[in-house]
């Protein structure tokens, strides 16, 4: 949105940074679900990224089988080896091939500035086609805010939908301030 307005080098320098910090933490968050990298690779390469107050995934629940769930506390010090063990256990509970459920694509936007709150906002949008035309949508919003002269994340939020629910459901990951939301960077989660 800068760019429309006419922004300085430095600031252009810096939203592309953000930007590749978005990139950076998908593409580790995949590694991580799809049982490629462990909990530990995980937060070494996103640490730096995200703010000392920010809500890691120590908490949350990162996968689960056979009536356990593991959160990233659980996962710290498990072995790249225990974590394929894991992936082949969850597959053989769940029937589903890991690997399968990656998404179709994944677009990132440009930069969004929230002036009121002094913040900068990213969004990540995921599709991933199912059966019978029927399209799955993966929504996350970064929230950035400068710390110390640095840009940290604060908040990753996150929402999911599929095409046969009403558009308006997913404004708050179409539209920013009233205008459509322009996702204009792909991501080859692969590369």
């Amino acid at each position: 949105m800068c760019c429309l307005f006419g922004c300085s080098s430095g600031e252009e320098d810096e939203d592309d940074k953000l930007i590749s910090n978005v990139k950076e933490m998908e593409k580790n968050e995949y590694k991580l679900l799809a049982f490629q990298i462990t909990y530990d690779k995980y937060k070494k390469a996103t640490e730096k990224m995200l703010d000392k107050e920010f809500i890691n995934k120590d908490d949350h629940i990162i996968f689960g089988y056979e009536s356990k769930m593991y959160r990233g506390k659980d996962l710290v010090g498990v072995t790249q080896e225990e974590m394929t063990e894991m992936k082949k256990r969850v597959e053989e509970a769940t029937g589903i091939s890991i690997d399968k459920l990656k998404a179709d694509t994944v677009e990132i936007s440009q930069v969004y500035n929230d002036d009121n709150f002094k913040l900068k906002h990213v969004f990540v949008k995921e599709t991933k086609k199912l059966e019978d035309d029927l399209q799955l949508y993966n929504y996350r919003k970064y929230w950035f805010k400068k710390i110390e002269s640095t840009w940290k994340i604060i908040d990753i939020s996150d929402y999911g939908t599929t095409s046969d629910f009403p558009k308006e459901e997913r404004d708050e990951f179409e539209k920013f301030n009233g205008e459509n939301i322009k996702y204009i960077n792909k991501l080859d989660l692969m590369k």
